[in-house]
């Protein structure tokens, strides 16, 4: 965690605390997010079957998995894209 963060002392070029932090995509989070409101809001589905499709046997509540990717002085730009600026 700490992209968002990181990156304003990055493209400063200063020395910092920062050597390295995931980055997760906006727009992959808000597009689960969004899908699970849809969910609940125009199909009426409750918390227990939001994200039924990824529930694992025995679990009660539907997750969704993303993962960050890791980024450095050296890359966050490529990696990061407008979320760098």
């Amino acid at each position: 965690m700490g992209a968002e963060s990181a990156r304003y002392e990055w493209a400063e070029g200063k020395e910092t605390c920062w050597k390295a932090a995931a980055f997760f995509s906006a727009y992959d989070c808000a597009v689960e997010v969004w899908r699970g409101m849809m969910e609940a809001l125009k199909e009426g589905k409750g918390q227990k079957e939001i994200f039924a499709d990824s529930k694992e046997p025995g679990q009660e509540y539907g997750l969704v998995r993303f993962s960050g990717q890791m980024v450095t002085p050296d890359n966050f730009r490529e990696v990061m894209g407008k979320y760098a600026e």
